[in-house]
């Protein structure tokens, strides 16, 4: 089986490196593979975002689907790929139904016994992690062993063709002579990259740029969870927002779900500098509830991040307005007659509670770099 299997990831690794775009489509063919080399009932792979706090399910093989998908996003140390990708270690069980770090309690409902999360490591980054599951544990020893044996190649691709993603995506962004064509160029590439029908990018400071005007229904920013760093799909508990709509893609209505009328969407922190400069959101045809990968658009969370951040800097985005200075805590006029402003405001004498303060501060302020001797602060002050 190993060597199947290395044949699978460098087939994978190759395509990839000639067409990145095709990422989708090899994750399903790996994922299917690995599910009958290891005679697993389940494959499924969740990427990392680049922050380095979430996994995303980018790709699913088997039986079960809507009960995998009932969980389609953990954070960093929640359920078995989280926890494999905090400790950077696999995790596995041959009890599932009764292991308290399972989170997916329809999928224990089936009947999965056998549980393993193996982490893609890299030294600087987790890129994702590897999941397969099944109804006899007594496969769970040799299926550990060969991703043992594929997974730091498969890692090492994977970073690979995302990289390779960005960086067509920003050569694409710079040829582009103005600001309002760079945003395009980034948004017709996440066109060609996803199914998804329409996308616009909505900066933090400026105005919006579409690929399709005035199809998309106007964002309510106020309070925008994207625009805190967050990413949101309609529909997806784990990720939710209250201005988006879609079809309600949580467990209880999975199963016999009809058509929606209306789009799903997907919106993306756009990340520069270390702040969130905007927002990218993309909608996916109604009626479209799910893929071959999971909930439709949520596919494409992670490799969408991924290469976000290499061309977010040359959108050249605006980061926060510089603020309108307001006025200088203390003015001083001595051209004519000695007046003087605190935050905008004319002081007269009688503010400074005392003349002698008052006088004091005008001889400092008018003599300045000038020694004054005590007879002439004394005779300034009291005179005769």
């Amino acid at each position: 089986m190993p060597t199947d299997m290395l044949k699978t990831v460098s087939w994978a690794t190759d395509v990839l490196s000639r067409d990145p775009r095709q990422l989708f489509h090899v994750v399903r063919v790996l994922l299917s593979d690995l599910r009958r080399a290891t005679g697993m009932d389940v494959a499924e792979l969740y990427l990392a975002d680049p922050q380095q706090t979430r996994l995303l399910l980018s790709g699913h093989s088997g039986q079960g689907g809507e009960a995998f998908f009932e969980r389609s996003v953990f954070a960093f140390g929640e359920g078995f790929p989280g926890l494999a990708a905090q400790r950077r270690e696999v995790v596995e069980t041959a009890e599932l139904g009764s292991d308290g770090r399972f989170l997916r309690a329809q999928v224990q409902a089936l009947g999965y016994r056998g549980f393993v999360s193996c982490p893609l490591l890299l030294p600087h980054a987790v890129v994702g992690v590897l999941n397969l599951a099944t109804r006899d544990p007594a496969r769970l020893e040799a299926a550990r062993e060969n991703l043992a044996f594929c997974a730091p190649l498969l890692a090492t691709s994977l970073y690979a063709v995302m990289t390779s993603l960005g960086e067509r995506t920003l050569a694409r962004v710079q040829q582009a002579r103005t600001p309002r064509g760079r945003a395009l160029a980034l948004l017709e590439d996440t066109l060609d990259a996803t199914s998804a029908l329409r996308a616009t990018l909505r900066p933090r400071h400026g105005e919006p740029v579409e690929t399709h005007p005035e199809q998309m229904s106007p964002c309510q920013a106020a309070g925008c969870p994207a625009l805190q760093g967050q990413v949101c799909v309609s529909g997806l508990p784990e990720l939710p927002c209250a201005n988006l709509t879609g079809a309600n893609l949580t467990g209880a209505s999975l199963t016999g779900a009809g058509l929606t009328g209306e789009p799903h969407t997907v919106c993306l922190p756009l990340w520069s500098g270390g702040e969130v400069r905007g927002v990218t959101s993309l909608q996916f045809a109604a009626g479209l509830q799910f893929a071959a990968g999971g909930p439709v658009g949520s596919g494409a969370v992670a490799p969408l991040l991924w290469v976000s951040r290499f061309a977010a800097g040359a959108l050249e985005l605006p980061s926060a307005p510089a603020e309108v200075p307001g006025h200088p805590w203390l003015e001083i006029e001595t051209l004519g007659a000695f007046r003087v402003r605190r935050e905008g405001e004319w002081l007269a004498p009688r503010d400074f509670k005392r003349r002698q303060a008052y006088e004091l501060f005008k001889l400092l302020v008018t003599r300045w770099g000038r020694p004054l001797h005590a007879d002439e602060l004394c005779e300034a002050l009291w005179p005769g």
